[in-house]
């Protein structure tokens, strides 16, 4: 170990002399490294925030999907897609979500 860490402490060494020798190759070092960082960081940032955190939500497992049923429709399936009247009906006459999904069963949906 000790060995490795002396290569390693010369390797060093001579990477700072070689660095301190050339300026113009040294600013063209630290510009590179800085827009490479940078793009990097910028792109993984925007991937973060558009794909991996889309929703600003503390509880995830409080998210619901409402399917609407049919009184001639029989099954589990239902319509998750509310028209602006149902929509506007249910938020009428519901002030509580969870009073509204007491009576419901939860089915996790396979991803």
């Amino acid at each position: 170990m000790d060995r490795f860490l002396g290569r390693v402490r010369q390797d060093l060494r001579y990477a700072l002399r070689c660095l301190h020798a050339d300026r113009r190759f040294t600013l063209l070092d630290v510009l590179a490294l800085a827009l490479g960082i940078g793009s990097a960081t910028i792109i993984l940032s925007a991937v973060y925030g558009v794909i991996l955190n889309t929703f600003d939500h503390d509880n995830p497992d409080t998210i619901v999907s409402i399917a609407i049923h049919g009184v001639a429709k029989s099954g589990d399936e239902g319509r998750e897609v509310m028209s602006m009247p149902e929509l506007l009906a249910y938020r009428q006459r519901n002030n509580d979500l969870e009073a509204m999904t007491g009576g419901f069963t939860y089915r996790r949906r396979a991803a």
